[in-house]
C-alpha cells in the first residue's frame, strides 16, 4: 500500500491528495528508499494541512515564508522540511512554471550538536521494564549502533551463525550494506526460536515502520533519550573501549565520512584528564 493511501493518516485537503500520490509514485519509480519516501510524503502532508485551502498550484513564496517562519524547528528538522518541499516543487508542474521554494528554502546554518550518548543507567532502566520485543530493539541500537530504519528491516536471512560466531547483515541508508559481528548474548536473542521472516513483523512491507520502532523505544527510555542517542552510546563506548579506532567505528556505523563518526563520539573524561596532566609545567 502506498503511504498516501493509508487510512490512518491525518486528512489533507482534497486538492493535495492526487499530486502527492503521483509524487510518491515518482519517488518509488526513482528507486528512493522507503524511509526517504515516508519522510518526504509526511512533510508535504503537514504543509498541506497547515496551509488549509491553499492548493499546490497556488502556493506562493510568501505562503512558504509565513509557514516556515512560524515553526520553532531545530536546524536539522528545518533542513529536512526544506529539502522535502523543494524536491516536491522541483517535480510538480505549476501554471507559472516557477518553484516557490527555490529562493525561500535554500541552505540554512546547521551547527552540529555535541554527541549525546544515552547514560548507562538509562539503558539499564529501559531494559528492566521493556518487553522482549522492545528489549531487542534497545539492544540492537545500544550494542550494534543500528538506526531505527535498520532495526525495522532485520530479517532472519540477515543472521548468519557459524563456527566463528554470529554476524548480522545490516541494510543501511542509501542501500548500503554492512556486516557486523554480534555479541553472544545478543545473538541468542536474535536467533532464539525464530520463524523465518522479519524479526519485527508489521504492515510496512512486512515489517514495523521505523517510526513505530522509535516509538516503542521511547516508551521505555527515560526522557530525553531515544534510539538515536543509543546509537551515540554505541559510538562512544566502542571508541573508548575499542582502542580509539575511528575507521573501524565509521564502518560499524555505516558512515560515508569519518567526520560524521566524530560527531557521534564523546571523548571520555579520563582521556581529557590524561592530556591536560601530560602538559602540566610542574
Amino acid at each position: 500500500m502506498l503511504i498516501t493511501d493509508r487510512p490512518q493518516l491525518k486528512a489533507i485537503p482534497l486538492e493535495w491528495q492526487q499530486p502527492l500520490r503521483n509524487w510518491e509514485l515518482r519517488l518509488r519509480a526513482e528507486g528512493k528508499r522507503e524511509a526517504t519516501i515516508d519522510v518526504r510524503i509526511r512533510h508535504l502532508r503537514r504543509l498541506a494541512r497547515d496551509l488549509g485551502n491553499v492548493t499546490p498550484e497556488s502556493v506562493t513564496e510568501d505562503d512558504l515564508v509565513q509557514w516556515a517562519g512560524s515553526k520553532n524547528w531545530a536546524p536539522e528538522t528545518r533542513h529536512a522540511y526544506y529539502m522535502s518541499v523543494t524536491a516536491f516543487y522541483s517535480w510538480h508542474t505549476r501554471p507559472t512554471g516557477n518553484n516557490p521554494a527555490e529562493r525561500v528554502m535554500c541552505g540554512i546554518s546547521r551547527q552540529q550538536p555535541p554527541p549525546r550518548p544515552t547514560p548507562e543507567d538509562a539503558v539499564r532502566h529501559a531494559l528492566q521494564i521493556a518487553n522482549p520485543r522492545t528489549e531487542l530493539i534497545i539492544r540492537l541500537a545500544a550494542e550494534l549502533g543500528l538506526r531505527c530504519a535498520e532495526i525495522a528491516q532485520v530479517h532472519t536471512r540477515d543472521i548468519d551463525t557459524g563456527e566463528d560466531g554470529c554476524t548480522l547483515t545490516v541494510h543501511g541508508k542509501g542501500g548500503k550494506v554492512r556486516v557486523l559481528p554480534v555479541p553472544l548474548a545478543l545473538a541468542r536473542l536474535l536467533t532464539h526460536e525464530r520463524e523465518d521472516g522479519f524479526i519485527f513483523p508489521g504492515k510496512v512491507n512486512g515489517h514495523l515502520s521505523p517510526r513505530h520502532v522509535s516509538k516503542l523505544a521511547r516508551k521505555v527510555l527515560p526522557a530525553p533519550w531515544n534510539l538515536h542517542s543509543l546509537r551515540h552510546r554505541f559510538a562512544t563506548v566502542a571508541y573508548v573501549r575499542g582502542g580509539h579506532d575511528l575507521i573501524a567505528l565509521q564502518q560499524a556505523l555505516g558512515h560515508n565520512n569519518v567526520a560524521t563518526t566524530q560527531r557521534y563520539t564523546q571523548c571520555d573524561a579520563t582521556a581529557l584528564t590524561h592530556l591536560v596532566t601530560a602538559t602540566s609545567l610542574t
